[in-house]
């Protein structure tokens, strides 16, 4: 299920404004679904943002009312978790290059 979702937000890439409008859950949100879940995602010129993968199972409306499709900034923990996953990839990457 994981590769359809993937795939769907690939699509994502060229027809960014394909999906399902839900102004009124958020600003800018689209969704689009795959199977039995729903991408939530906004879109801009420069960007594609996925807010949130739902399963359909779930109350849309009342995660919108709690502000869950919401974009929010990264705490500084959370900042600092992600800088750490990037530069461990970095890493990997600079010793798994094969020397010229």
């Amino acid at each position: 299920m994981l590769a359809k979702i993937e795939s769907a937000s690939g699509r994502l890439l060229e027809f960014p404004l394909s999906g399902s409008s839900r102004e009124r859950s958020a600003p800018g949100l689209y969704v689009i679904f795959e199977g039995n879940y729903g991408v939530y995602y906004t879109a801009s010129e420069t960007e594609l943002v996925l807010i949130r993968v739902l399963h359909s199972a779930r109350d849309a409306a009342a995660i919108a009312e709690r502000g869950g499709f919401a974009g929010r900034e990264p705490t500084a923990e959370q900042e600092a978790e992600i800088q750490a996953v990037v530069d461990e990839v970095r890493k990997n990457f600079r010793q798994s290059k094969p020397e010229r």
